[in-house]
């Protein structure tokens, strides 16, 4: 399959799962990723705020404030088409941003250089077992870790958005972990 018939695919199954669901599947992956060695020891963490049917994000970025960690999350720009990564330091400071996700005020952006990020969570319409993704179509994750190739990149999914197989494109960036409420694929 395309990327594209991947994402409508997922997209609609993902969908169809209801809230009860969203929040015991998404408590699993919290739990799995709070108790990896890439969490424990990360100092500077760049996470995505969840929207619609996506792992919820809330208790990892409260638990990271908790433990004293730095929180950055994408803010994106489209010309030029980049992502760059913005401090929060309350999930109070967020607005409603494009596509009614929430984001940083455009006006109060505290940027973290890429080089400080320890720990990037990748989100994903689905990833395949070595940990290949397929995202939304924008290309501003592969764009954005490009610079920072070691960095340690977990992608949180549900276990319906785990295939069996993802097109590869030669910039395409495979992340080296993939926690879903099931289990924990560890790749390369």
């Amino acid at each position: 399959m395309d990327k594209k018939t991947i994402r409508e695919k997922i997209l609609t199954e993902r969908d169809t799962l209801n809230a009860t669901k969203i929040h015991a599947f998404s408590a699993n992956i919290t739990k799995f990723l709070l108790a990896s060695n890439e969490y424990k020891t990360a100092k500077n963490i760049f996470i995505f705020i969840n929207f619609g049917s996506e792992v919820i994000t809330k208790d990892i970025i409260l638990d990271a404030f908790k433990e004293n960690k730095t929180v950055a999350i994408p803010f994106t720009y489209n010309k030029p088409r980049k992502m760059i990564a913005s401090k929060i330091s309350s999930l109070d400071e967020l607005v409603e941003g494009k596509y009614g996700i929430l984001s940083v005020d455009e006006n109060k952006i505290i940027e973290v250089p890429k080089e400080e990020i320890d720990l990037v969570i990748v989100p994903s319409v689905a990833f395949d077992r070595e940990g290949y993704r397929v995202g939304y179509g924008g290309g501003y994750y592969d764009r954005f870790l490009e610079d920072i190739p070691k960095v340690k990149k977990i992608g949180i999914a549900f276990d319906l958005q785990i295939v069996n197989e993802v097109p590869r494109e030669s910039f395409d960036i495979s992340v080296d972990k993939v926690i879903t409420e099931k289990e924990i694929i560890y790749v390369k």
